[in-house]
């Protein structure tokens, strides 16, 4: 599934963050990289001031991943496979809902380690895109860990899964699983 036509996503090695936002930001709009006055939300999101555009940033070992679109709430989350991670079962415990953990738990151990990294991605770009990071609560929304992107369910009267989309992030290096979240305003 190719990503909304109003968002671009660069996959690419490792950079200074903010200067590859501002020519990410510049390459979508055709405007100067200096044009753009970033700030940064209470909880720490950044932003363009005075603008209806909207960024996320994501990096993980010696790759990073940027989104830029206009009207929306975007988030994005990149990660290696690779990356050992020695208490997964308590951090799926401690983060995922209950549903989440049924799902988790009846995987093959075999599926566990992608199925485990394709939830966290999913719920660290939805909450990038809320602009709240995982103060929100992971355990408050339920994402896939099938193949399928998919945001199922969000326990949050100000929060509508119909306004959510979740899309796999495509051109990655081997190794490396990432999501994007997007919620049109």
């Amino acid at each position: 599934m190719s990503y909304p036509e109003s968002i671009q996503v660069w996959i690419e090695p490792r950079q200074a963050s903010e200067s590859r936002v501002r020519a990410a930001l510049s390459a979508y709009t055709g405007l100067p990289d200096t044009s753009f006055e970033l700030a940064r939300e209470a909880k720490g999101k950044p932003y363009v001031v005075d603008s209806d555009l909207a960024f996320s940033v994501s990096h993980s070992g010696e790759w990073m991943a940027i989104a830029v679109g206009r009207n929306c709430r975007l988030g994005i989350d990149l990660e290696c496979l690779t990356r050992k991670v020695y208490n997964r079962d308590k951090l799926v415990s401690r983060f995922f809902s209950t549903q989440e953990q049924a799902v988790y738990n009846a995987l093959e151990d075999a599926e566990k380690q992608l199925g485990f990294f394709r939830a966290w991605c999913r719920k660290e770009a939805v909450v990038k895109a809320m602009g709240s990071g995982i103060s929100y609560g992971l355990d408050r929304f339920d994402v896939s860990m099938s193949e399928h992107a998919e945001l199922l369910e969000i326990r949050d009267e100000t929060e509508s899964v119909e306004s959510w989309k979740l899309y796999n992030l495509t051109g990655l290096p081997d190794g490396f699983i990432g999501a994007l979240a997007v919620a049109v305003r």
